[in-house]
């Protein structure tokens, strides 16, 4: 496919023409035919069959038949494979694509294969710790969320919060809080508390930290500064704070 420089600018190009297409079903169709036609990606068959699962996981969730599409996307993602097994980005399109078969035992393992070869990559712990939390392993996903937070910088610029447009590359105020809710799930109230604490240190504006702060402070006997918390995130626009707070006074 070129020399290495002008294969990194290819991609990087690639790159941009597939998130054009994302727009329209149409676009993603001529994206898929672009990749089918490409003498430059049929001379690196890894590649080739990347692009080519990864469009046509995109295409699947148009029209009927989700499931069966999804399958022939992830049968071309491990085609991709057997050409390359070194390419991670191969094995977290995978990962989304069980995620949304809600096969999650098997987005774990993508992940898992992915982070083995690119262990500093955020994504992948994100995906993987959101999975481990969809099958209640707990314990697995704070693992992740705290290698995360080695990883994650205080400030992202631009923050994709969509799972499926990834990388959703959060920052070490959402990592903390994250891990606080799923400390709560294992009842571990006091790391909890201490997570949202830190949360907070990283993003004073966080209306979510301060809601789950405030709900535990409440049930941890804290009831005035649980109330306080629950009032902040209400001025930030949290309406679930809102009606705790009225719900709270109402039982008073």
């Amino acid at each position: 496919m070129f020399n290495l420089r002008k294969k990194k600018k290819f991609l990087k190009e690639l790159e941009q023409k597939y998130n054009d297409a994302l727009g329209s079903p149409k676009l993603k169709k001529e994206f898929l035919r672009f990749v089918e036609e490409s003498s430059e990606l049929k001379s690196n068959s890894a590649e080739y069959f990347y692009w080519k699962g990864r469009i046509k996981g995109k295409i699947a969730f148009s029209g009927k038949n989700i499931d069966k599409k999804i399958l022939e996307a992830i049968e071309d993602l491990n085609k991709s494979l057997e050409f390359d097994p070194n390419l991670s980005k191969t094995y977290s399109e995978i990962g989304k694509l069980y995620r949304y078969l809600g096969r999650f035992d098997e987005s774990i393992n993508s992940y898992t294969q992915a982070i083995e070869i690119e262990p500093k990559n955020r994504e992948y712990y994100e995906n993987r710790a959101r999975m481990y939390i969809k099958l209640e392993k707990y314990n697995e996903a704070i693992k992740d969320f705290t290698k995360l937070l080695k990883l994650s910088p205080s400030i992202v610029k631009e923050l994709l919060t969509d799972f499926w447009s990834g990388p959703i590359h959060l920052n070490k105020n959402q990592v903390y809080r994250l891990r606080g809710e799923t400390k709560l799930k294992l009842k571990d109230s006091l790391g909890a508390l201490e997570d949202f604490n830190n949360a907070l240190k990283y993003d004073p504006d966080d209306d979510e930290a301060y809601y789950q702060r405030g709900l535990l402070k409440i049930e941890l006997g804290q009831l005035e500064s649980g109330c306080v918390d629950l009032s902040k995130a209400g001025e930030l626009g949290n309406e679930d704070a809102d009606d705790a707070l009225k719900k709270f006074y109402k039982q008073k």
